[in-house]
């Protein structure tokens, strides 16, 4: 059900899709990707999957975001096999069901500035202070895992 779902996104924004500036495909490692454009930026198709699993308010928050700054969605919603794993390879610290990621749509989402680039870490403090403002503007309450002292999780947003 789920699967037909996102193909429906899929083909539904590809309909509507602007090509403006470079598309992400040019230079993602995501191929086939049709993007739903905002000024320059535009999300692949990867990205609008992830970010459709999500809780509408978090949908809301990052294309406001994504009109201001090129991001890429790389987690929403994580099913049982896909949050254990990532916590037997020490990605996590949440087993399933425990983290914000495990329930639908997800109250939790993985963002990183696009290009990713893991080793800056100011370019995530700038990201992050972008997101707290749209998020502000927005009224949604957020939490940002770069903020966490144990176990700082950069790309990490969840609704509080």
């Amino acid at each position: 059900m789920m699967k037909k779902f996102l193909n429906f996104l899929s083909k539904f924004f590809s309909a509507i899709t602007l090509r403006l500036g470079r598309s992400k495909e040019e230079s993602d490692t995501e191929t086939n990707s049709i993007p739903l454009s905002f000024g320059s930026f535009s999300f692949s198709n990867k990205s609008l999957q992830n970010i459709n699993t999500c809780d509408k308010k978090l949908q809301r928050l990052f294309f406001a975001v994504l009109s201001n700054v090129d991001c890429s969605i790389i987690s929403g919603y994580r099913n049982e096999k896909e949050q254990n794993e990532l916590f037997l390879n020490k990605r996590t610290q949440l087993k399933w069901p425990d983290s914000n990621h495990n329930c639908y749509p997800s109250k939790a989402i993985d963002v990183v500035p696009y290009p990713v680039l893991w080793d800056d870490e100011e370019r995530f403090y700038k990201f992050a202070n972008l997101v707290f403002k749209e998020a502000e503007n927005l009224g949604i309450l957020v939490k940002w895992g770069g903020d966490w002292k144990n176990f700082p999780d950069v790309a990490h947003w969840e609704l509080m």
